[in-house]
C-alpha cells in the first residue's frame, strides 16, 4: 500500500457518519481528497442487514478499472 492510500484509509476508516450533515461533509472531504491524490478513493458502507454500497467513488475507479458504482 502506498503512503497516500494508507493516509486516505487511516484518515477515513475510523469516522462514523450518523447524520446527513456528517455524510455531506464526508462526501466533500472525499471529493477534495480525490482531486489531490491520484488513484481510487471510495467509501464503502456495510449495513446491519448485510447489504453493502459505495456512497462515493472517485473518477479513478472508472479511469483505472473501467467500472463505476
Amino acid at each position: 500500500m502506498d503512503p497516500p492510500e494508507a493516509l486516505a484509509r487511516s484518515g477515513l476508516a475510523g469516522q462514523h457518519h450518523g447524520s446527513g450533515n456528517s455524510l455531506a461533509q464526508s462526501q466533500e472531504l472525499l471529493e477534495k481528497l480525490s482531486l489531490n491524490v491520484p488513484g481510487v478513493i471510495y467509501q464503502y458502507r456495510l449495513a446491519p442487514d448485510g447489504s453493502s454500497s459505495f456512497p462515493y467513488a472517485s473518477d479513478g475507479l472508472r479511469d483505472i478499472y473501467g467500472v463505476a458504482p
